[in-house]
């Protein structure tokens, strides 16, 4: 595994409720794996991991972040919210 640096992290934040969250998308990009299975695996392992490391964005959420242009439409997403 490789060391990553916080400046190729910061493109890839985004602002949600008043916190910095990086979209499952990006973060199976860092590990190297497809998102979907990094969603799996966390529902599988979620008692493994703080109650606050992850949440599911709402229809309201995903909305907003497109109308932003963080992500250029909802298929961007893969089918699921993030």
């Amino acid at each position: 595994m490789s060391i990553v640096k916080y400046e190729s992290l910061e493109s890839k934040l985004v602002t949600i409720n008043n916190d910095f969250v990086l979209l499952d998308k990006d973060a199976a990009l860092i590990y190297g794996v497809e998102a979907k299975k990094s969603r799996q695996q966390l529902k599988r392992n979620i008692d493994k991991f703080p109650k606050t490391y992850a949440y599911q964005l709402d229809d309201t959420q995903v909305n907003i972040l497109v109308s932003q242009n963080v992500t250029p439409s909802k298929q961007n997403f893969g089918g699921t919210n993030p």
